[in-house]
């Protein structure tokens, strides 16, 4: 198992191969991957086989390298040009077969309209096709994820209703081999008149189905707040036949928003925060992998009603168990940047804590910590990064008795041993798609991403790869 730590800063995009289990590096100083450098928000990594592939945009447009589990320098050199236009998130997926990219793109560099580009490469980065296929609806700076589902792959973006200030969830599926649409026109997932995004969407792979998970807002108002909601959904789309099921999850006095979602093989757990007028709270429900079934008609609470304001929620799936993790404050947890780091393992079968309460996953040094939106994986132990004032840290709690590893956390990335990273805004720091730990876990990859100070962190388990070609995402 080989963990890789990527970073970007003004001056160039740079990789740390590590070993998991000891957090040792392979790599005895920072390897250049790219000389130019990555907008915010604007790193992604994908999994295939035994490479990693390394994507970012900046103002010359997209590049791509790959970075092999045994080598010691990037395979591409220079990185490859994916795109030289005016480019804003990136999304990189793996499979079978090579690569698929998924990203926003924009007619001039003052443009607010986007649109969303897809591409296949082969397994080398060759381009295959004549050239990038538009998604056919618009775009946002949020990433647009995208997954593999048998012979197809399938993509989620928000789109601006022109000539409003109204957000709208598409989702369309492409044949695999030449990206030609399988849906006459982009699904409608949410987005009635009069609403906004409130939060980037997810999309994870179920057996013959992608499930695909967004918050929106929407006319509501909250009982004596005042202001308005955003409501959880949920729709599965089946890979032979355009259908959808939309199932809107939560309290209609509360307001949901950034999902997130793992699978263990038999259901997909979502797990969301919702914001209420006396503070917040982790909420779950899992949908059934098999058929996209919604089990828990019910949503499930999964912080203590102790934790007055809990959020910035993470789940992975191993060992038998879900793991789920999240910051706790006695206030606003002021956007993931401060709070304390608390984890809890539930049982699929019931949603029932297996703890009696959750473990800490703070680094003994500190007593608040910052935390990503996507930063919960799994290689044998459950991994959560966490940010200090002085760099991030790998906490790891045993599937079998819940106990972290090293209270003291495993460091990585301090601003003596790591490049300087720039700071992201919180709209554009929400990485999807390909950096989803519960797609990757059924492929048997895994993915951790620590996106504050522009890093990522992505884990691959090796073995048995071949064995689930086609479902990969």
């Amino acid at each position: 198992t080989t963990c890789l730590v990527v970073g970007a800063s003004s001056s160039g995009v740079f990789g740390v191969r590590r070993a998991p289990s000891s957090n040792t590096p392979l790599d005895s100083s920072p390897v250049t991957l790219g000389s130019s450098g990555a907008a915010p928000g604007g790193l992604a990594v994908g999994v295939r086989g035994r490479e990693f592939l390394v994507g970012w945009t900046s103002s010359l447009g997209i590049d791509l390298t790959r970075v092999a589990d045994g080598a010691t320098s990037p395979l591409d050199t220079p990185p490859r040009r994916l795109d030289s236009g005016y480019t804003g998130t990136i999304t990189l997926a793996g499979d079978a077969d090579g690569w698929t990219a998924a990203w926003s793109t924009a007619p001039t560099s003052t443009s607010t309209s986007y649109t969303t580009a897809l591409r296949r490469l082969s397994p080398t980065l060759a381009p295959l096709g004549s050239g990038p296929v538009s998604a056919g609806v618009g775009s946002s700076l949020l990433r647009p994820p995208v997954a593999r589902v048998g012979n197809a792959v399938g993509v989620a973006s928000w789109a601006l209703r022109s000539g409003t200030t109204d957000y709208q969830l598409y989702f369309r599926r492409y044949d695999a081999a030449t990206l030609a649409p399988l849906d006459a026109s982009p699904q409608l997932v949410a987005g009635p008149a009069g609403s906004t995004y409130g939060g980037a969407p997810v999309v994870t792979p179920l057996t013959d189905r992608w499930l695909v998970g967004c918050a929106w807002s929407n006319a509501r108002v909250v009982t004596g707040g005042g202001s308005s909601l955003s409501t959880l959904r949920l729709t599965t789309f089946g890979s032979a036949v355009p259908a959808s099921s939309l199932i809107d999850v939560g309290s209609a006095a509360s307001r949901q928003y950034r999902p997130r979602i793992a699978s263990d093989g038999t259901y997909a757990l979502v797990v969301w925060e919702e914001q209420r007028d006396d503070g917040s709270a982790v909420f779950g429900a899992r949908v059934r992998v098999s058929d996209g079934t919604l089990v828990d008609t019910a949503p499930v609470r999964v912080s203590p009603t102790s934790d007055q304001f809990a959020g910035c929620a993470a789940v992975t799936a191993g060992g038998g168990r879900f793991f789920v993790s999240w910051l706790t404050g006695t206030s606003d947890l002021l956007g993931c940047q401060y709070g304390r780091a608390r984890g809890l393992r539930l049982n699929p079968a019931n949603l029932a804590p297996v703890d009696a309460a959750p473990v800490s996953l703070m680094p003994t040094a500190f007593t608040t910590v910052g935390v990503s939106r996507d930063n919960a994986g799994f290689d044998g132990t459950f991994v959560v990064v966490v940010r200090g004032s002085d760099g991030h840290y790998l906490m790891r709690v045993r599937p079998t008795d819940g106990t972290v590893v090293s209270p003291a956390g495993e460091f990585f990335g301090s601003s003596t041993t790591w490049p300087d990273a720039e700071g992201l805004s919180l709209a554009q720091s929400m990485i999807e798609g390909g950096a989803s730990p519960q797609v990757q876990r059924i492929d048997r990859v895994h993915i951790v991403v620590a996106i504050e100070q522009q890093m990522l962190v992505a884990c691959a388990t090796m073995a048995h790869h071949h064995r689930v070609a086609g479902r990969g995402a």
